[in-house]
């Protein structure tokens, strides 16, 4: 009987299918979909983005776009624009228009936007639209205000650059963050609050993150909180950088390449934490190599420049490095084994000075630099 009785329902089954090739009916909202794909296209969104942004949600409509232009419309946004925002934070379509004015109207009167600054704004951070006002960017504002200790005149110019601050985290990024600069780290918040200024994406990573690169430097780079504090407020950006694939990379690069002493690194780091910031491949070692074979220094010479002067790192090599080498090499002034003290005497000067000292005219060394480029060029 159960054998039968499968027989029964699968034989039911196939005729409902078969039945059911002939009578489906596409779902309601797939044609809606269909149109405002067709629109988004239209206005120069690929299919394949255009399908996700209708896809966001179950009944995404023509309808639906057109109140969310309507509404960034009031704000001087064109329709293009607002496409463009949609492929980028396709989720915004989601949020209700009643509550879309209301969200813009509180960024232009918190920070002072003319509808210019808001449009920058919201192009650098389309997720600033999906945000709630109440539970996220108010406490957000409120925090970096207060707590942190931006002005507000500051903390506008940020968000033009950098709205992402907006919508991040507070209780996951900002102010875990901010409290280990001010009580593992000893910064004042002062030094915080202008820090973040300068560069708001220190604020935004996570905790792990941090500690991650702050061990890095301690134990693998002999750096003390001393050196820490100095590096760091010179250069926050060393604690954006990748362990594995900037700092490990570079470290090994000092070491084991140049040779320079493990305990040096500190006084390097300290006196020009932007050693990490510099590309390997395509800066460092080109520079390295450069002043080995082309200078003649040994590798012992060059470690011990680069620790008695560690800014020798930051020049450019195809702006000043090569073009006063070889100016002074045809005035035979270069020479064969300069000292760290000459190196810095003639590459760590701007060019007017850089002439003074070496007793020749500026205009000679101008017109130098423009040839070589030319010929540099044409080749």
């Amino acid at each position: 009987q159960s054998t039968w009785g499968e027989c029964s329902r699968l034989m039911a089954f196939r005729a409902w299918r078969c039945f059911g090739l002939f009578t489906h009916k596409p779902a309601p909202g797939i044609a809606e979909k269909s149109k405002l794909t067709n629109r988004l296209v239209s206005l120069g969104i690929s299919e394949i983005t255009s399908a996700r942004i209708a896809n966001v949600r179950k009944t995404s409509t023509v309808e639906e776009f057109q109140s969310f232009c309507v509404v960034l419309g009031n704000f001087g946004f064109t329709e293009t624009e607002c496409a463009t925002l949609l492929k980028r934070s396709p989720h915004a379509l989601m949020t209700d228009p009643t509550n879309l004015q209301p969200r813009i109207q509180f960024l232009m009167d918190t920070f002072k936007f003319n509808q210019k600054q808001l449009r920058q704004t919201i192009r650098n951070c389309p997720s600033l639209l999906n945000v709630d006002v109440e539970t996220n960017i108010q406490p957000t504002v409120t925090f970096l205000l207060e707590e942190v200790g931006i002005s507000r005149a500051t903390l506008s110019k940020i968000c033009m650059r950098s709205a992402w601050l907006l919508v991040s985290s507070l209780k996951r990024t900002l102010k875990p963050a901010f409290h280990f600069y001010t009580n593992e780290l000893l910064f004042s918040r002062s030094v915080v609050s202008k820090l973040a200024s300068l560069h708001p994406s220190i604020l935004c990573l996570t905790l792990p993150k941090i500690q991650s690169n702050i061990e890095f430097l301690r134990t693998s780079c002999g750096l003390s909180t001393a050196d820490l504090t100095k590096s760091l407020t010179r250069h926050p950006l060393l604690l954006n950088h990748s362990v594995t694939e900037k700092l490990i990379p570079v470290r090994d690069y000092l070491v084991s390449n140049l040779q320079i002493p493990q305990d040096s690194l500190s006084r390097i780091i300290t006196t020009y934490p932007r050693v990490f910031s510099v590309a390997l491949d395509k800066n460092l070692q080109r520079k390295c190599d450069y002043l080995l074979r082309h200078i003649g220094m040994s590798k012992q010479d060059l470690a011990a420049q680069i620790v008695a002067c560690p800014t020798l790192i930051g020049y450019s090599l195809n702006e000043r490095i090569i073009p006063r080498h070889k100016f002074l090499e045809c005035r035979g002034k270069w020479p064969s084994n300069p000292s760290s003290m000459f190196l810095h005497l003639h590459l760590g000067k701007t060019d007017a000075r850089f002439c003074q000292v070496v007793g020749e005219p500026l205009a000679a060394y101008v017109q130098f630099k423009r040839e070589m480029n030319a010929q540099n060029k044409s080749q």
